[in-house]
């Protein structure tokens, strides 16, 4: 079944805003009990497509992977004279930033550690504030026609709006959303929304939705507003 990916954006200020990017990135650093590693190697694995790359940790012990799809990841750091270690069930959202650092333990290198995330890794890199809706969320949560767009209203950084909102599978009547007729304004500010499917533009006429997924073929749903007039995705 095809999944999507949704993105929302709302800026406070009137400003253009640049190509938005879904994609993020995972980072993090290498140490041991005495400091940073530089040059350990950092294996990044994509659960469900399989695709890996591997890099090697600076002078600061600092990696990066950018420009990564959404989705669930495997971390694996080594190096000769520690225990390899491996974090798993690192989800990416959309446009997130996810730091994954380690400290390794002395021991040979073909010893492991494994370390299966619990709760979602925390994005502390972005000034942008928001709700990530993964497929767990859309699957429980109850929604008016089955559309995740209609769960934006519950977001840190919306004001809703009482108003009925006219509803049809695939379509949203949003006229003038940011002024809050329909989803709500951003903090009582006028500004622009912006919808993306898997990083293409998703902005209809008059500030509606161009198309409305149901809640049966999106993985996840990202909600950010932000005040900053530069906020842009590279």
């Amino acid at each position: 079944m095809r999944t999507f990916w949704l993105l929302v954006l709302a800026f406070v200020l009137p400003v253009a805003a640049g190509a938005q990017e879904t994609r993020g990135n995972i980072s993090g650093t290498i140490r041991d009990n005495q400091g940073v590693i530089l040059g350990a190697s950092v294996k990044i694995t994509n659960v469900e497509t399989k695709v890996s790359q591997t890099l090697v940790t600076n002078g600061s012990g600092y990696y990066e992977a950018p420009l990564l799809i959404p989705g669930t990841y495997e971390v694996t750091a080594q190096v000769q004279g520690f225990k390899t270690a491996t974090r798993s069930n690192i989800v990416l959202g959309v446009g997130q930033q996810v730091n994954v650092p380690f400290t390794l333990e002395v021991g040979g290198i073909s010893e492991e550690v494994n370390v299966t995330s619990q709760a979602p890794v925390l994005d502390t890199n972005s000034v942008s504030s928001g709700a990530n809706f993964d497929t767990h969320l859309l699957e429980s949560l109850p929604m008016f026609s089955n559309m995740p767009i209609m769960l934006a209203r519950f977001s840190s950084g919306v004001n809703p709006n009482d108003q009925q909102v006219q509803v049809s599978q695939g379509n949203v009547d949003n006229t003038n959303l940011a002024a809050g007729t329909a989803l709500g304004n951003v903090n009582n500010a006028t500004g622009s929304n912006n919808y993306s499917i898997d990083g293409a533009n998703n902005n209809g006429t008059n500030r509606r939705l161009a198309i409305s997924p149901n809640a049966d073929i999106v993985q996840e749903m990202r909600v950010e507003s932000s005040a900053s007039s530069g906020i842009r995705r590279i």
